[in-house]
């Protein structure tokens, strides 16, 4: 039980490690107070072109999400910070960082955004205790 204590609660390397960790909670709070309103913002002028009465924004639109939603974004990370040097492309990794992520949160708000019901398969929720209104079926 001491070598419990002593591997995994030593208080001195707790507070060796302190603002190491206050640092990257630091980094953390300003990757998501970057990424979050672009992410918002993208997702949702994705979602409004992906309904355009023009068929080739529509089309671009969608294709971009869904490339996007097929790549994994561990892999889309590893891609924009050691993938694109190859390409001539040099990008710090907080930049890395914050576009991979932009990309990953834009296909989820995108994804909310655009999954609607459509009209022919509402139907009104009948039963007891279930909230008012419509649902989707099937």
């Amino acid at each position: 039980m001491e070598a419990i204590i002593q591997q995994f609660f030593n208080l001195e390397i707790m507070a060796k490690a302190l603002p190491l960790v206050l640092k990257g909670l630091g980094m953390t709070l300003l990757i998501c107070a970057v990424v979050i309103p672009l992410g918002a913002i993208g997702g949702l002028l994705a979602a409004i072109a992906s309904v355009s009465r023009k068929r080739a924004v529509r089309w671009a639109a969608i294709g971009f999400v869904d490339l996007f939603r097929a790549i994994p974004p561990l892999v889309l990370l590893i891609f924009i910070y050691a993938g694109l040097p190859f390409a001539g492309i040099r990008v710090s990794p907080f930049a890395a960082v914050a576009v991979g992520f932009f990309l990953n949160i834009l296909r989820k708000f995108f994804a909310r955004a655009s999954s609607r019901c459509p009209k022919d398969r509402q139907r009104p929720r009948v039963r007891p205790g279930s909230a008012r209104g419509r649902h989707c079926s099937g």
